[in-house]
């Protein structure tokens, strides 16, 4: 299960994870600015949204999320943190040289929304201590703010 992401923002690197008190992800924007939003419902506390930080893309293929009103978002992320089925702590880095995230769904509930990052089945090529995995990708488009004019 992811439980944190380690992302840089004006040169400073930071670590979030799901534990921490009102946690929140970068998310890019359309504009190519970054937005922070809170990210899931770590504690389950919060009524109506989902408990936890992560959505299953299957899940929201088979519409269980429909009532969210789930939207795609990307998220930056430098590399996130998976806990295996002992708890073990394993840190995973985006490799690409571009800017690199994961992908995450919104979810909304009465105009409030919440980020949850998107996860998948493993796939053969990866290790198998760990049973979902963030889907990463690449931002080709991504204006870094300290780089437009």
């Amino acid at each position: 299960m992811c439980q944190a992401i380690r992302f840089t923002i004006n040169d400073h690197l930071i670590t979030v994870k799901l534990t921490d008190s009102n946690p929140c992800v970068p998310v890019i924007m359309r504009s190519g600015n970054i937005m922070l939003m809170p990210w899931g419902n770590p504690s389950g506390l919060i009524p109506l949204f989902p408990p936890g930080g992560t959505l299953h893309r299957d899940h929201v293929i088979q519409g269980k999320w429909k009532a969210f009103e789930p939207k795609p978002i990307k998220i930056l992320c430098q590399s996130y943190m998976l806990t295996n089925s002992s708890g073990n702590e394993c840190w995973i880095n985006c490799t690409d040289k571009n800017q690199l995230g994961i992908k995450g769904a919104t979810a909304t509930v009465w105009k409030s929304e919440r980020a949850y990052i998107l996860i998948r089945q493993p796939e053969i090529l990866d290790p198998i201590e760990h049973t979902e995995w963030p889907i990463q990708i690449g931002f080709s488009n991504y204006i870094n703010p300290k780089n437009s004019k």
